[in-house]
């Protein structure tokens, strides 16, 4: 593990320390975020390639800055095990690229901050400061990202029959409704919701803790239940 400290006020990986922030991410990455951080003098870096290792330094109020070229399926997926493991470490993910679809389902995961990389110098050190005051950071243009999907009665209805595993002719004959109809209204919520697929839709659904996704997964026995 190559480790790489802009200070320290304590040798001990398990000492306490007032506001403590963990790097991970390629080594050029690492040293941006150490040299942007540096000027708070209230604060301590501490950076590594390994995760595990590096979750386990420190304690008290602490940190964790991930930098990412792209979000991709997988990396999102290993970012949202990481939050269900440590739901009380606040996470800002530094990124080369990402569209609001993908910022979206960050935020879904549990995400406290976003920063793009290109940004990083600018926008870390207030992102960084404004998540340990118990805010969520994202850059102003994807604002959209952390409104709360607006789906329509229609949409709720036909996301429902699809967590629970219904085809669309199948919806649609439930509901009587033309499929093409029933596509329509799957492509209206998958663009609100910032999915693609029946599957991505099923996850954020289910994933979510907020009463979008129990109001709709609420409704997929009582769908199953009316059309026995």
């Amino acid at each position: 593990m190559t480790v790489l400290e802009t200070r320290s006020t304590a040798d001990n990986p398990s000492g306490a320390q007032d506001k403590l922030v963990l790097a991970f991410g390629p080594l050029q990455a690492r040293l941006r975020i150490e040299h942007v951080l540096s000027v708070w003098s209230e604060l301590t870096t501490h950076s590594g390639a390994s995760l595990s290792n590096l979750l386990s330094w420190g304690s008290g109020a602490r940190q964790l800055v991930v930098y990412c070229e792209s979000v991709s399926p997988e990396q999102l997926e290993r970012l949202k095990e990481l939050k269900r493991d440590t739901p009380h470490l606040p996470i800002v993910v530094v990124c080369e690229s990402a569209d609001r679809r993908s910022v979206r389902r960050l935020l879904d995961g549990g995400i406290d901050g976003f920063v793009f990389a290109d940004q990083l110098e600018v926008a870390l050190l207030p992102t960084v400061a404004a998540v340990f005051a118990g805010q969520m950071v994202v850059p102003r243009d994807m604002r959209e990202s952390v409104e709360r999907p607006s789906l329509s009665t229609r949409e709720r209805q036909i996301l429902a029959m699809v967590v629970i595993g219904l085809t669309n002719q199948e919806i649609a004959a439930r509901m009587f409704l033309a499929e093409s109809t029933v596509k329509s209204h799957l492509s209206s919520a998958y663009n609100k919701l910032g999915v693609r697929s029946r599957s991505e839709a099923v996850a954020v659904i289910l994933d979510r803790p907020d009463s979008l996704g129990t109001g709709i997964a609420a409704v997929a026995p009582k769908v199953e239940l009316r059309a026995a």
